[in-house]
């Protein structure tokens, strides 16, 4: 039985009725999608993922929840889970468009091209997120860099003068 929804809220009634753990209106998951009912999983916008160590994290996008729930087919049928990239999403504000591509970091650096602007993330010396308004170069880089592990010093990244995609070369 699969069952699939769609809206706003992710809704979790079926699942508190039962005795599958939900918490903050969200199924709890591991990190192969499984709940704490044998053979019963969730992924999408539904899922909440145990990161361990207490850390929990749900992701609401459909990317995430395609994703997701491709990989938990996979855990279901008992085969090795696709490695999962970075979270991203865009959206068309008016004039703007706007892209997000991992995680808030500790530290963010600034980059103003004259025609777009753009933030990277850095927890210590490690590229983990950015966002931009206008400069969708940024972003695309950025999730490949994350992706790749790769992690640009932030005075080449913030150099508006530094081709973003030799980064990716380096």
């Amino acid at each position: 039985v699969i069952v699939m929804g769609i809206g706003m809220r992710p809704n979790s009634e079926l699942a508190s009725a039962s005795s599958i753990e939900t918490s903050s209106e969200a199924i709890r998951v591991d990190a192969k999608y499984q709940t704490n009912v044998p053979h019963i999983y969730a992924a999408g916008d539904v899922a909440l993922m145990d990161m361990g160590g207490g850390k929990l994290h749900r992701e609401e996008h459909w990317r995430a929840a395609e994703l997701q729930g491709a990989n938990a087919a996979r855990a279901l049928l008992g085969n090795p889970l696709e490695p999962t990239p970075a979270p991203w999403f865009w959206s068309d504000q008016g004039a703007n468009h706007v892209e997000m591509v991992g995680r808030k970091g500790m530290k963010s650096i600034l980059r103003f091209d004259g025609q777009g602007i753009a933030c990277f993330e850095y927890d210590n010396d490690t590229l983990v997120g950015a966002a931009s308004v206008n400069d969708t170069n940024a972003v695309r880089v950025a999730l490949r860099l994350i992706g790749a592990g790769k992690s640009p010093k932030p005075e080449l990244i913030s150099n508006p003068k530094q081709n973003l995609k030799q980064l990716l070369r380096a």
